[in-house]
């Protein structure tokens, strides 16, 4: 019976371990995020922004005027 008690604490502290590592490891990826990856997000936003600024823009290019007189 000695045993069977051993294998059941030895169980025991193994799953106890393996959560706590589980959870340490997910606590990890919530941690705050660096100044260069705010900056990247920040750029990439802004990028995404003028692109649709400069798709919206009401301008047909089809209908360039030339002027071919020099003056």
């Amino acid at each position: 019976m000695r045993i069977n008690s051993f294998f059941m604490l030895a169980g025991v502290l193994f799953m106890i371990l393996i959560s706590i590592i589980i959870t340490s490891r997910i606590d990890s990826y919530n941690k705050q995020m660096t100044h260069d990856k705010l900056e990247f997000i920040k750029d990439s936003l802004e990028t995404e922004y003028y692109k649709k600024q400069l798709e919206s823009y009401p301008y047909d290019h089809s209908k360039i005027p030339t002027n071919d007189t020099i003056k």
